[in-house]
């Protein structure tokens, strides 16, 4: 069920409030996509993409959760399929990592090996491609203000000493945006990502017994009721709001033993494993010697 499908079904059960333009949109998606992160590792995947930062900021991704691992990337040339197509490109496909070796022999022995690591970004549109190339990537690092819940266990990049690193080297993470000390460029960054559609849109994973998406739905459900509480939309709702209350708070703790213990379907399960496939081909790889 894709995040719009899920609308969709939350604005049926309530025509009467739909039609009367009582429900907001936005802050049912925003609280699905909150409801999801608590799931965390359950059902997020690896991704990888690279960020334009304008005016010193750059907007994590719509389906981030964790931060893994942030580069300073710079352009190197872009090769089109056809003439003229580049500003016709979306959404990033896949990633792979090009390595230049510059190997040094003496008496017949390799004395230094020198690697220059870069990374290539291939974009699709229908029948066209464009490659995007990418060099000199810098480790970057979080400053002092960032969230903890932002950053995936294991991450490391955070230096107690900034100074030493000089502030080009910094970074702060605050409300889905990242922060940096250079006005404009790219930043590259791996990360753990809620689980989208094709074509990028936030999606619920099915579950051997659909636990998840019931749970969802019937939080969904409890929260507009009593939004609709709140603002004295209507007032003779409270019964309905202890009755969606009560279905929510049983049905998160199946849906969080069925995702726990991975009784995905056969569909989903291979749909996750073909992403992860496609996106962490560099998570252990990419950049070593840096």
């Amino acid at each position: 069920m894709t995040e719009q499908e899920f609308l969709a079904e939350i604005k049926n059960s309530f025509k009467s409030y739909d039609e009367a333009g009582l429900i907001d949109e936005i802050t049912i998606l925003n609280r699905l996509v909150g409801e999801l992160k608590r799931f965390g590792n359950n059902i997020t995947e690896y991704k990888d993409d690279v960020l334009i930062v304008k005016h010193g900021k750059a907007n994590l991704p719509k389906d981030f959760w964790k931060l893994r691992g942030i580069y300073r990337i710079h352009p190197q040339g872009v090769e089109c399929s056809e003439e003229g197509v580049i500003d016709r490109f979306q959404d990033s496909h896949f990633w792979t990592q090009i390595t230049k070796e510059e190997v040094k022999t003496k008496d017949g022995k390799v004395e230094e090996v020198q690697r220059e690591y870069s990374v290539k970004e291939e974009r699709f549109f229908r029948d066209k491609t464009a490659t995007l190339f990418y060099n000199k990537p810098t480790r970057l690092y979080l400053g002092r203000n960032y969230s903890r819940n932002s950053i995936a266990k294991g991450f490391t990049d955070i230096h107690p000493t900034i100074s030493e690193r000089g502030n080009q080297n910094t970074v702060s993470l605050r409300n889905r945006t990242i922060f940096t000390e250079f006005r404009e460029g790219h930043i590259y960054i791996k990360y753990q990502a809620l689980p989208t559609d094709d074509n990028g849109d936030i999606v619920i994973p099915e579950t051997q017994h659909n636990r998840l998406k019931e749970y969802l739905i019937a939080h969904a459900k409890w929260k507009v009721l009593e939004d609709m509480l709140l603002n004295n939309d209507d007032p003779h709702v409270v019964n309905k709001i202890g009755y969606f209350q009560q279905q929510a708070q049983e049905g998160f703790g199946l849906a969080m033993t069925e995702t726990k213990e991975s009784t995905l379907t056969k569909d989903t399960f291979t749909k996750i494993k073909n992403n992860q496939k496609r996106y962490s081909r560099v998570v252990s790889s990419l950049f070593p010697q840096i």
